[in-house]
Order: structure tokens, then C-alpha cells, then sequence
């Protein structure tokens, strides 16, 4: 991404036996991901950070979708994953 900092949304609870648990959001994946994985977190750009906890669920629902391709980059360590993958099936 253009800059180093990205907020992912997610969901935080602590469960019956008192131990924490957390959830990360996923969409579809853009072009860029999918050919590494069939989903994606959702990213949330700067101006809708805030935003999403405040709004309502169908306002944050719009919010719930892929980052445009452009705005990620590939590092080395997603090749060799993508190697991986590609040796494993």
C-alpha cells in the first residue's frame, strides 16, 4: 500500500471461558490477491476509519469492500508463498 499503515476492521469478545477472541473482516479478494487467496481482509481507507464506528450496519457495509489492486505492492515473502502454494496443489 502507499504507506506502511493499514486498519483492518474486526470483531473483539471475550468467550465463556474468559479467554480473548478476536475476528478479522474478509471480502472477496481483488485482482491483485486472487492469486494468492480466495478471500481478503477488508481495509479501511483513511477517511472511513472513524466513520466505522459510528455508522450505522448498511452505511459500514458499503464500506466492507476490496482495496483497489493499485494501492498494494508484492514483497518477496509473497512470492515464495505463492510458490508454495503453486508446489502444494
Amino acid at each position: 500500500m502507499k504507506n506502511d499503515l493499514f486498519l483492518v476492521p474486526g470483531l473483539y469478545w471475550k468467550n465463556n471461558e474468559d479467554i480473548n477472541e478476536f475476528t478479522l473482516i474478509t471480502t472477496s479478494p481483488n485482482k491483485f490477491m486472487t492469486e494468492i487467496h480466495n478471500r481478503m481482509p477488508v481495509i479501511l481507507d483513511d477517511k472511513n476509519v472513524f466513520n466505522y464506528f459510528t455508522d450505522s450496519a448498511e452505511e459500514n457495509y458499503e464500506k466492507l469492500m476490496p482495496v483497489r489492486s493499485e494501492m498494494m505492492k508484492e514483497d518477496e515473502e509473497v512470492t515464495e508463498v505463492k510458490s508454495i502454494q503453486e508446489s502444494l496443489f
